[in-house]
């Protein structure tokens, strides 16, 4: 027995059906710790209290900001995860990761797409504009990404991890100019994330 990982399936046949079992060996530590930290690190898991955080800065009221997050959320990260959760169990997606670029483009797409409707639903309800400038910039990224991708595979947990604590900065670390003390993301700031983003990800796999 070694140390490298496998996982070896076997098809027991039953007067009935074939039973499907799958034997797995234990990986190594640092494996699974590694893996714990991904799916910590995940966009999917970043985003919510990355949306939560904006959608409650300097809000008055905390009913209708729930609302917002929510639909930031649907349209960020619910919609694409749900479009590959069933492109894996279709085989269409290797992985929860889609770890092989030549699967990303996909997923890229839909989720440029779903985060366009939801700029439009968030126009059309009047929400805040820091959340619709976090769809915008995840969108700009978002066709960045997967133009880039399509030569060489780089990190999305660290794309996101990068926009988002650029924007959470902006919002509730940098220095305030105004008497109230709120600041707003602009089209400016939008951009910056967006280098940033591209420069937190190069040379790194997700």
């Amino acid at each position: 027995m070694t140390d490298h990982t496998y996982s070896q399936v076997t098809s027991l046949h039953d007067s009935s059906e074939d039973i499907l079992v799958e034997r797995s060996v234990m990986k190594p530590r640092h494996v699974r710790f590694a893996r714990i930290v991904s799916n910590i690190l995940a966009p999917v898991t970043i985003s919510l209290p990355f949306v939560v955080l904006v959608a409650f800065y300097h809000t008055r009221n905390q009913l209708a900001a729930i609302v917002y997050a929510f639909i930031t959320l649907f349209f960020l990260s619910i919609g694409p995860l749900i479009y590959v959760v069933i492109g894996v169990r279709t085989g269409k997606l290797s992985d929860l990761d889609v770890s092989r670029r030549s699967e990303r483009a996909g997923p890229f797409l839909f989720g440029i797409i779903s985060t366009s409707i939801g700029l439009l639903v968030l126009s059309l309800v009047h929400g805040p504009k820091d959340l619709q400038t976090a769809l915008i910039l995840t969108a700009i990224s978002a066709v960045i990404l997967m133009v880039t991708t399509l030569w060489w595979k780089i990190s999305i947990h660290a794309s996101t991890m990068a926009g988002a604590a650029t924007m959470l900065t902006v919002l509730y670390g940098a220095p305030s100019h105004s008497s109230t003390g709120s600041r707003r993301f602009t089209t400016q700031h939008c951009f910056v994330a967006s280098d940033f983003e591209i420069a937190g990800c190069v040379g790194v796999k997700a």
